[in-house]
């Protein structure tokens, strides 16, 4: 398990995706290049938008199945966890 199973960054996958699309917006109105490498510059915008959107999917998918993992399996991990609080700090 790694820091990438455990933490899902929605806030910049949503950052990303949003300054992809104000590129795509840019680049459209922009007349400063030629309409085939406006084209083309836009077509790579939206792929690696595409791109980025599904790697969110299964990021979240991953870091879902992990918390469920985790939230399954941590009576086994913690056995005995408030035993030993309750021998470590009497009160």
């Amino acid at each position: 398990m790694t820091l990438y199973d455990l933490i899902y960054p929605k806030e910049r996958y949503d950052a990303e995706v949003s300054r992809l699309k104000g590129l795509q917006r840019e680049a459209a109105t922009t007349i400063a290049l030629q309409s085939t490498d406006r084209d083309t510059f836009i077509d790579k915008i939206i792929d690696l938008a595409t791109k980025l959107m599904a790697e969110m999917g299964r990021h979240f998918s991953a870091s879902r199945g992990a918390t469920r993992r985790l939230e399954k399996e941590k009576n086994h991990w913690f056995e005995g966890e408030s035993m030993l609080r309750g021998q470590l700090c009497p009160g």
